[in-house]
C-alpha cells in the first residue's frame, strides 16, 4: 500500500500526464463536479479548478492536508469552488483518481 508523507509530497508522472492531457484534450472539465482521490500535491485538482470546473474536491490523509492547502492558496484558486478533504456528499459528474503501481 502507498501511503505516507513522502509519498503525498511526491509530484508523480502520472499526476503531470493527467494534468497534461485534461489541459489539451477535448476532454471537457468545464461546469463538472470534480473528486481528485489520493490528491497529495494537488495539482490534478488545481488544473481542474484552471480549466472551469464547477467545483473540485481534492482528498488525502490528514498529514497532507496542510502541503494540499498551501498548493491551493499558492494557485489562486477560488474559495468555494476548489475544497479540499471533504466528507460530504457531492453529486458528481466527474471523478478523476491516478492509479499507481509502485514497484519496490
Amino acid at each position: 500500500m502507498i501511503c505516507g508523507l513522502e509519498h503525498g509530497r511526491t509530484l508523480w508522472d502520472a499526476s503531470l500526464l493527467l494534468s497534461r492531457f485534461l489541459s489539451l484534450s477535448d476532454f471537457a472539465i468545464r461546469g463538472q463536479s470534480v473528486i481528485e482521490l489520493g490528491s497529495g500535491t494537488g495539482l490534478c485538482a488545481i488544473v481542474a479548478h484552471r480549466l472551469g470546473a464547477k467545483e473540485v474536491v481534492a482528498t488525502d490523509t490528514v498529514e497532507i492536508l496542510p502541503l494540499l492547502q498551501r498548493n491551493i492558496d499558492m494557485a489562486l484558486c477560488e474559495s468555494g469552488r476548489l475544497f479540499f478533504l471533504s466528507y460530504e456528499s457531492y453529486s458528481l459528474t466527474l471523478a478523476l483518481s491516478l492509479l499507481l503501481l509502485y514497484q519496490f
